[in-house]
């Protein structure tokens, strides 16, 4: 059904071919460990963090949607050099529709073109065949990620105003692109712009949610933050062949989707799974007479699992775990996020979907001391230069 839909350019729907290998290695080459913990890297994902916070300062109520423009900004910017508007952007809206249009055709058995493949050939106007027309229209969605950011890009380049971006530096390296060309970087580019800004948005309000709930966890990492950084700153698939997995037959052609949330869940490994509990990962540093903590590398590292493994590997860990990294920081370094004021406590419910958000709730964002807004400003301006 995504492929009917036209979200046959995305790597997760493709199979592993030429096709698959070009997008990914274009991918490889800018968010690779070595590209996204470069200054210039950097600057932009602290820039995007400052303005965040600068929009949580003037409209607290609202962090929902400013969680959603920062982590557009940072995938736009660094995808097509294209700035997101503070609000009403049109960009952050076009991934918005794309993913919940995206959202029913990813659970598997949804539509009977899932079971039986060869009813994509079906015409529109056949009984029963309403997928189709369904697919047809919420095609606008995969098309208009995919082409109207490009098209704003070709422009810019014509007119000599396009700024770095990953399109306008692999759209540079042949100066006599073929179709196949432009099409790779077209849609490796969107690739990047779909899949970099819905997950980042769940981790972001994930964690807002796990402050509100654990407020002794929020005073403890602005313990630490004071500690280091001070008040007076801030923190800078498908299967190819055949298999046999514990006795069951899997088939060529068959979807996997590993079970990450079981894996993250196991207590062999992680104790009281069910609880947030950050510490888990940590221990006190030996030899110290200070409460210093470090990495406890007895504990396996989430993230391992969290994107994905060996070839089909989430091309852009390394940017969205720096990205995610700097907001949290600058979050906690400049303000207090509590349960609201006037009003219920928040129960923890998930909307379920292709990526698991928390369901709407609410909370109280205030700057820790009132010297926040100074610190901002001044650092937005810092990082602008």
């Amino acid at each position: 059904m995504a492929e009917l839909m036209g979200w046959g350019f995305n790597l997760t729907f493709k199979r592993h071919n030429d096709s698959w290998r070009a997008r990914r290695r274009l991918l490889h080459q800018h968010m690779h460990v070595g590209t996204v913990t470069t200054a210039k890297h950097a600057r932009l994902q602290t820039h995007t963090a400052l303005v965040l916070a600068k929009m949580l300062l003037l409209s607290p109520e609202r962090y929902a949607q400013h969680i959603r423009r920062s982590a557009a900004a940072n995938v736009v910017q660094t995808s097509y050099g294209i700035d997101v508007a503070l609000e009403d952007d049109p960009y952050v809206e076009m991934a918005n529709e794309a993913i919940e249009s995206l959202s029913p055709a990813l659970f598997p058995g949804t539509f009977a073109i899932d079971w039986i493949p060869a009813l994509k050939h079906l015409p529109t106007w056949f009984p029963g065949a309403k997928f189709k027309r369904d697919a047809a229209e919420w095609s606008k969605y995969p098309n208009g990620l995919v082409n109207i950011p490009f098209d704003r890009v070709l422009r810019e380049i014509e007119a000599g105003t396009a700024r770095p971006s990953m399109l306008s530096e692999n759209l540079a390296q042949r100066s006599d692109p073929d179709e196949e060309w432009i099409t790779t970087v077209k849609e490796a580019a969107a690739v990047m712009y779909f899949a970099g800004s819905d997950t980042t948005i769940s981790t972001i309000l994930s964690f807002v949610l796990e402050m509100v709930l654990h407020p002794e966890v929020v005073q403890k990492a602005h313990d630490e933050i004071d500690r280091v950084v001070g008040r007076d700153r801030l923190p800078a698939h498908a299967t190819e062949d055949d298999d046999v997995y514990e006795g069951m037959f899997i088939e060529k052609g068959s979807t996997v989707m590993t079970n990450i949330w079981h894996i993250l869940r196991d207590p062999n490994v992680y104790s009281k799974p069910h609880v947030f509990d950050p510490e888990r990962f940590l221990r006190r540093r030996e030899g110290d007479s200070e409460n210093y903590w470090e990495i406890d590398e007895q504990v396996p590292d989430s993230r391992r699992d969290v994107f994905g493994y060996g070839r089909r590997i989430c091309a852009g860990k390394y940017f969205a775990d720096t990205s995610i990294y700097i907001t949290v920081a600058t979050m906690l370094a400049c303000f207090n996020i509590a349960p609201p004021t006037d009003g219920d406590p928040p129960t923890g419910e998930m909307h379920h979907g292709i990526v698991s958000t928390p369901a709407p709730f609410k909370c109280s964002i205030t700057p820790r001391t009132p010297k926040v807004g100074a610190l901002v400003e001044d650092a937005i301006v810092a990082y602008a230069e």
